[in-house]
C-alpha cells in the first residue's frame, strides 16, 4: 500500500535540484511557485535551486528577479547564492546590478574569494 506523503519545503527543493540535474527550468519554477500554493515558505535552498537552474537555462533575468525577490523577503544570501547571481549578472554583461551586489557584500563583510572572483574577474576585483 502506497502511504499519503505531505510535501514539505524539503522535497520541494529536492524535486527543485532534481529539475536542475535534468534542465527542466520550467517545472523547478512551476515546483517553486507550487511550495507557496501549499502554503510553504520558500528558502535559501529552494531560491539557490531554482535560481541555478535558470541559469543553467539561460534564463538569467529570471535569475535576477529571483534574487531580488529573496531579499525583499527577508532571505540572507549565502556565498553560493552570491556566485549563482553573480554569475547571471555575467552572463546579462550587467555590471551595474553586479556593482550593486558586490558592494551589499562588502556591507556585509562577505569574503570574496575566487570562488566569486573568477565568476567576473574584471567586475569583482575592483571589491577585493
Amino acid at each position: 500500500p502506497r502511504k499519503n506523503i505531505t510535501p514539505n519545503i524539503i522535497t520541494f527543493g529536492a524535486a527543485i535540484h532534481a529539475c536542475e540535474n535534468s534542465g527542466e527550468w520550467q517545472r523547478a519554477v512551476h515546483l517553486f511557485h507550487r511550495a507557496e500554493c501549499e502554503g510553504l515558505k520558500n528558502n535559501l535552498v529552494t531560491f539557490s535551486s531554482v535560481m541555478k537552474t535558470l541559469n543553467k537555462a539561460q534564463q538569467c533575468k529570471t535569475t535576477l528577479e529571483m534574487y531580488w525577490r529573496m531579499i525583499s523577503e527577508g532571505i540572507e544570501p549565502d556565498k553560493n547564492a552570491y556566485r549563482i547571481v553573480l554569475t547571471a549578472c555575467e552572463i546579462l554583461k550587467d555590471s551595474r546590478a553586479a556593482m550593486k551586489i558586490l558592494r551589499e557584500m562588502k556591507r556585509k563583510k562577505m569574503i570574496i574569494d575566487e570562488s566569486i572572483y573568477n565568476v567576473w574577474p574584471s567586475i569583482v576585483g575592483k571589491f577585493r
